[in-house]
């Protein structure tokens, strides 16, 4: 087990023992007026927590009421996965729902092609500052223990194991094996026997061995505040419940004694003692004094209800839930936030309208907030009602969000476990018109801008990701009767002059909006006239962005950003001043833009500043394609020069060994690559953890570096990639030869360890195969091994093809691969 590995089951440890810490001390609170024992007990079941990564496993648990995860193998809590540094998504699941998307959105994501991700990065360090931690935290414990023994080297035996000593001023017991209790010298000796007593009872219970051992395991988990805290809130009941033993030691009533000797020896000590969990003293004096003065023994029934409570409190609190597959975290909406987010498109199935396909990211923000509203409802077994809408986030795992017509529920789904919530009537009916609204049901989005009463300009759009991104938006904010508002119109227009009207059409549907905003307030009104939506400022900036960047005009950009600043004559002010255009133009206007651009400097429009502003963009949007190098032309210069670059088509990478399972595999990760992209070629880079024949199936474990290259003149590109974990399934046909049957890659964000175990398994019989997940997940993390094979591969192919001279850049200009006619 690696370090970082180790510090992620101390952290799991450590989280749940928290847990059993706040359930200690809310308990605790019932047992205030019962023998303190019984809360000193307790403490053990925290004890057994911080130092025991495994436990059994009960339907009583406690933890039963939050929502954690368990580990699939060892049936432990597992609320940061020990694969998370290797996640494309970091995730984490605390047990606490409206914590985790907060945590979770500022775990840094992963970079595909990067050696390493940085959230392994940041969990090497933390593992590193954790160590140090406990190395400074032991430091200082050895020296603390070095110099009261020092201190106590002159002390003199009184007898048996009692030492006096005029170095300090409270009595204490020090030392494990052969403890000894010491006394300051000029203690009164009508106090003696109440502290001698007490510290002897110490020495009895074991109480030095339990703070030393307590100690010990609160070491490893120094970061955790409450563990602190515990560690104080059990050495108080400790000392408490040694005071009663002794009260009920003795024949006779000795509280006003035994409170007097405690309150003497305190004031005596102007420097507690606290120097060493193997040197520990009289502390939390005002509360033990109240204790003692109230003090009464317990009655029978007292003592029975205390052992019950304990015993049962215990038992819940020791255990762990049942580990029922498959992981329930998913039947949480808030856990599929991570899921339905990197989709491009989710579909919603509904039986008024079919399949409709809507914007995935969208849907997730949109569910992150709805879920907020999500009461859960305890049901055994499932509906009997057919549901009337269904979300589809993984077609792989059955996981679906199910909606009721007939009833303001859900029913979360995952495999074959459920899950109930109650919702409330406006998220049913958004999610009804995200079904309506969606692809193919829309097919033209037409938005009027209208200023002062009249309308000015109209944008129409086709694109099926404004649609389906408009599907989900413009089902979001609070619901509200117009008869609420002092100023409500009394139609479906809105009671400004300024707004827009959005409309989505489609062969059999028609939706109306109308935007805008009064007293700084967004709202919309949609039709027929029902209700008004008050929507967030953050959505109606993105509505309105998207229209802005679907109809924006390149012109009009290019002019707003040589409108300042005037002073300057440097063309980079200009566009720094002016980003939003500048990066509007890359991103919306592309090839359109480019020969926009093209034809003004053909027209000789592109002289002074606006030429070298063109001159700039141009080059950006060419990228690889532009054949001039020079940078020392004039804009019309290189426009005269340029001589846009043609791609050198190549083949996909095709494998020319003479190994029959890697002339598989090679061909099997180029056709699952290769999509209707036109540009460019595949280089692929597997490295095979093994392969497992049984009967007439073949399955073949293994992890592809896939790069799609572009290739202008002699400058090579990269267009896009991707290391991914599969697992590879073949056939025999009737012919002998292995076809394909089953291609299954690893999972994203939390599903990714588990859905590599889940594949690692032999073709037919569907054993496990032992350790090849845990190989392929370690190894997942370093690409040093699959960088250098693609890097051979991509050599290998341009000389096969007959390239001789190729140079491949990095962001900063920095050569990372080149082929010359001498190499």
């Amino acid at each position: 087990m690696s370090l970082q590995e180790l510090f992620i089951v101390v952290l799991n440890m450590s989280i749940t023992s928290s847990y059993v810490a706040i359930g200690v001390i809310l308990v605790r609170m019932l047992l205030k007026k019962t023998p303190r024992i019984f809360s000193y007990a307790l403490w053990g079941v925290v004890l057994f927590r911080l130092v025991c990564p495994i436990s059994i496993q009960t339907n009583f648990s406690l933890l039963n009421l939050l929502n954690i995860r368990l580990n699939n193998q060892s049936g432990h809590p597992e609320y940061v996965p020990m694969d998370i540094g290797i996640m494309n998504t970091p995730t984490i699941q605390s047990g606490i729902s409206s914590l985790d998307p907060v945590v979770n959105k500022v775990l840094p994501q992963a970079t595909p092609l990067a050696s390493a991700n940085p959230m392994q990065i940041w969990m090497g360090i933390l593992s590193v500052v954790w160590v140090a931690g406990m190395v400074v935290l032991l430091i200082y414990s050895v020296i603390s223990y070095i110099n009261t023994k020092r201190n106590l080297r002159f002390s003199t035996l009184v007898k048996d194991n009692i030492y006096e000593s005029d170095q300090i001023t409270t009595a204490f017991v020090c030392g494990l094996i052969y403890p000894k209790i010491y006394i300051p010298a000029n203690i009164d000796q009508s106090d003696l026997p109440y502290i001698l007593s007490h510290e002897r009872t110490h020495i009895h219970r074991k109480d030095h061995l339990v703070k030393f051992v307590s100690f010990l395991a609160l070491i490893p988990h120094w970061f955790n505040p409450i563990m602190w805290l515990s560690f104080n809130l059990m050495s108080k009941d400790m000392e408490m419940s040694c005071d009663e033993t002794v009260l009920r030691s003795m024949n006779q009533d000795i509280r006003r004694g035994y409170s007097n000797s405690l309150l003497s020896l305190s004031l005596k000590n102007r420097n507690p003692f606290t120097a060493s969990p193997l040197a520990f003293g009289e502390s939390h004096v005002k509360s033990r004094i109240k204790n003692i003065v109230n003090y009464k023994k317990p009655v029978f029934w007292v003592i029975t209800a205390s052992i019950i409570l304990v015993l049962v409190v215990g038992i819940s609190l020791i255990s762990n839930p049942v580990n029922g597959q498959p992981d329930l975290s998913f039947l949480n909406p808030n856990s599929m936030l991570s899921a339905i987010a990197e989709q491009e498109q989710i579909i919603i199935e509904s039986i008024e309208y079919g399949e409709s396909a809507v914007s995935g990211t969208e849907f997730a923000k949109w569910l992150d907030i709805a879920e907020n509203r999500w009461k859960r409802k305890r049901r055994n077994i499932p509906n009997e009602l057919t549901p009337s809408i269904i979300v589809h986030v993984s077609a792989e795992t059955g996981n679906e969000i199910r909606f009721f017509e007939s009833e303001t529920y859900v029913m979360t789904v995952y495999q074959d476990e459920f899950r109930y919530y109650k919702i409330p009537e406006q998220d049913y009916q958004s999610i009804r018109q995200m079904a309506a609204s969606g692809i193919p049901h829309v097919q033209q989005i037409t938005v009027t801008n209208h200023v002062n009463g009249q309308d000015t300009n109209k944008i129409i759009t086709e694109d099926e990701k404004i649609i389906m991104r408009m599907a989900v938006l413009m089902q979001q904010g609070e619901r509200y009767k117009p008869s609420l508002f002092f100023n409500s119109t009394l139609n479906d227009v809105p009671p400004v002059s300024d707004y827009l009207k959005v409309e989505m059409n489609g062969e059999h549907v028609y939706h109306r909006y109308y935007l805008y905003i009064q007293d700084n307030k967004s709202y919309y009104i949609d039709q027929p006239y029902e209700r008004i939506h008050k929507i967030d400022s953050d959505i109606m900036k993105t509505i309105t962005s998207i229209f802005d960047n679907s109809g924006f005009d390149i012109g009009k950009s290019l002019d707003t950003i040589l409108s300042s600043p005037l002073e300057s004559s440097n063309a980079q002010d200009y566009i720094n001043t002016h980003m939003d255009e500048y990066e509007n133009i890359l991103k919306y206007g592309g090839e359109d833009a480019l020969q926009y651009m093209l034809s003004e400097f053909k027209a000789g429009k592109a002289e002074g500043l606006r030429g070298v502003v063109m001159m700039i963009l141009c080059k950006e949007l060419l990228g690889p394609r532009n054949n001039v190098k020079d940078l020392g032309l004039s804009p019309q210069q290189w426009y005269a020069a340029l001589d846009i670059l043609l791609e050198t088509k190549l083949p996909h990478f095709k494998y020319d060994g003479d190994d029959p399972i890697e002339k598989l595999v090679y061909s099997t990760e180029v056709q699952q690559r290769a999509t209707s992209e036109k540009r460019g070629f595949i280089i692929v880079a597997p490295k095979i953890f093994g392969s497992y024949k049984e009967e007439d199936m073949l399955k073949v474990f293994v992890t592809t570096f896939t790069v799609r290259y572009e290739l202008y003149g002699d400058t090579l590109s990269e267009a896009g990639g991707s290391i991914i974990p599969a697992a590879i399934t073949y056939q025999k046909d009737t012919d002998g030869n292995f076809v394909l049957k089953e291609y299954v890659q690893a999972g994203d964000g939390s599903q990714f360890s588990p859905s590599i175990k889940n594949f690692c398994s032999m073709p037919k019989s569907k054993k496990n195969i032992k350790g090849l997940a845990d190989q392929m997940i370690r190894e997942y993390s370093n690409h040093d091994e699959l960088h250098e094979l693609l890097i051979g591969n991509l050599y290998k192919h341009l000389k096969k093809h007959g390239i001789k001279k190729a140079t491949l850049t990095d962001y900063q200009g920095n050569v990372t691969f080149s082929i010359t006619d001498t190499n």
